[in-house]
């Protein structure tokens, strides 16, 4: 399945979802533009974007748990933004695809393991 790493379902099996998972040590997280897709988030998501900062190795990772909706629909407007800056092209390489995720555009998703779907709430802990 493209652009699934990991799929996920709770104990009766009754919700399944499909994850995919990016790390990063420092930087950005790392996609393509063309992951990017306008559109508005969905009511009942089941497929979403893990992110995990691990660039304080003593320290626990922390997750942002991002539905693939809103996901998509960020990479798109915040590449439109950029190009529109740039005269509607990339200001280097017309031809480069790559595209940059920060943790301050994903903030609000930090520790959002109730997105899922698949735990009890009361097994829903981030010690992040």
């Amino acid at each position: 399945m493209p652009r699934t790493d990991i799929l996920a379902s709770n104990s009766d099996q009754t919700r399944t979802i499909n994850i995919q998972v990016k790390t990063r040590r420092c930087g950005t997280w790392q996609t393509s533009i063309d992951e990017g897709k306008k559109g508005t988030p969905l009511a009942d998501e089941i497929s979403f974007w893990i992110f995990v900062d691990i660039e304080k190795l003593d320290s626990p990772p922390v997750y942002y748990i991002v539905p693939d909706s809103w996901m998509r629909n960020d990479i798109y407007e915040v590449h439109q933004t950029y190009l529109a800056r740039h005269g509607e092209s990339r200001a280097h390489n017309s031809k480069s695809k790559h595209h940059g995720i920060t943790a301050k555009r994903i903030e609000q998703w930090k520790g959002r393991w109730d997105l899922l779907g698949i735990f009890p709430k009361k097994e829903i802990v981030d010690k992040a």
